[in-house]
């Protein structure tokens, strides 16, 4: 009984604080602690931060939850139906199983966050940034996600049937067993991952590009916009289906993405074009331990962080090579979104790029200059009362 009414009031603290919020706008909500099955349903909470807590099966349907921080929380089974999480930052939380069913997450940015087997349907991603995040098995019918990213993420077996992913890029990613018919991928970028045994039929594929993926199983029957270019850097097995399109390099062993791209490559690039982009990758590799060791002597940063950068330098080089083996005078760029590398070190980001205050008239002030030790002791010899 004491249990039940602790909970009570933690609620109804909670729901008091989000009306003087809002009486208040100035101010910003912070909420921290449990609040199982509680009941937040279409109450403004935008710009709150939502640290550590358990709120699973939590009612937020229709929230407000504008550039919202929700970090290290638990919402298992909540229900954020029609919620918006525009440019909201999810960090080390759980949605499994939760419902998030025509949710707005366009420019949200998620960071470790665990959505399996959550509801989806119709759900706006656009433009979201997804690093380390599981959405195994979730059902994505009809979701849309023009230019989102996702970074060492799962998609196994999820349902994203009639998504529209137009200009996604997908990198080192878990695909095997999704099921993407119907689903539309112009101009999106899928590398370095796995697709076995995913479902492609009716997708339509313009200008999609497959590279370094496994395509084991994969059917790809009926997809439209294939071309010779596709799936360039792709590896397959006797049971891939692909509409004409020639031959696919077996994937008799685990595709080692880094010898099968060089593999391919090695009788492509010339000698000038192998010499320069081994010296592109030492660069890359050289600012990259210099930040680290920079980073390192600040604070213990998390290793996370640096796997990230690695990540993205690779896919920048790989990309460099590849507008190079076209011809093409291609301009690129690497950009690496603070959320994708943890809270700890963006805050030491944030920290180190502050400005430093002007001293003080008092700091600018020399101290007076120290006596010296016969001085001192003399001095103290002086002070001393008799005995």
């Amino acid at each position: 009984m004491i249990v039940r009414l602790s909970a009570l009031a933690t609620c109804a603290l909670m729901l008091c604080a989000t009306q003087v919020a809002a009486q208040e706008p100035h101010r910003r909500l912070v909420i921290s602690g449990d609040c199982v099955e509680c009941d937040f349903e279409a109450k403004n909470l935008a710009g709150a931060h939502v640290l550590g807590g358990d709120f699973s099966r939590s009612l937020f349907a229709n929230a407000e939850l504008l550039g919202a921080r929700i970090l290290d929380v638990r919402l298992d089974g909540a229900d954020l139906s029609g919620v918006s999480l525009t440019e909201a930052h999810l960090a080390d939380t759980s949605l499994q199983g939760a419902r998030l069913d025509a949710a707005r997450m366009d420019r949200a940015r998620l960071h470790r966050v665990n959505l399996q087997q959550a509801r989806m349907d119709s759900a706006r991603l656009d433009g979201a940034v997804m690093l380390l995040t599981d959405l195994a098995e979730a059902r994505m019918r009809n979701v849309i996600a023009a230019g989102a990213v996702l970074r060492q993420s799962s998609l196994e077996r999820a349902d994203l049937r009639g998504a529209d992913m137009t200009g996604a890029h997908i990198v080192s990613g878990r695909l095997g067993g999704a099921d993407l018919r119907d689903a539309v991928l112009t101009d999106a970028i899928i590398e370095n991952s796995d697709l076995t045994g995913s479902d492609w039929r009716g997708a339509g594929l313009n200008g999609a590009r497959f590279v370094a993926v496994n395509l084991s199983g994969a059917d790809f029957r009926g997809a439209a916009g294939i071309d010779a270019d596709t799936f360039r850097l792709a590896c397959g097995n006797e049971e891939t289906r692909l509409p004409d399109a020639g031959p696919l390099p077996s994937c008799s062993e685990p595709v080692q993405i880094a010898r099968f791209i060089s593999a391919q490559r090695s009788g492509r690039l010339s000698t000038d074009q192998h010499a320069h982009m081994e010296d592109v990758r030492r660069a890359l590799e050289q600012a990259l331990a210099e930040s680290e060791r920079a980073f390192m002597s600040r604070q213990h940063a998390p290793s996370q962080a640096f796997e990230a950068a690695r990540q993205g330098l690779r896919a920048a080089a790989e990309a460099m090579a590849a507008a190079e083996l076209d011809g093409a005078q291609t301009s690129w760029r690497f950009e690496m979104h603070r959320s994708e590398i943890g809270e700890p070190l963006r805050v030491m980001i944030e920290q180190s790029a502050t400005p430093p205050r002007p001293p003080s008239r008092a700091a600018l002030t020399p101290p007076p200059p120290r006596p010296a030790p016969q001085e001192r002791s003399a001095a103290a010899r002086r002070d001393r009362p008799d005995r």
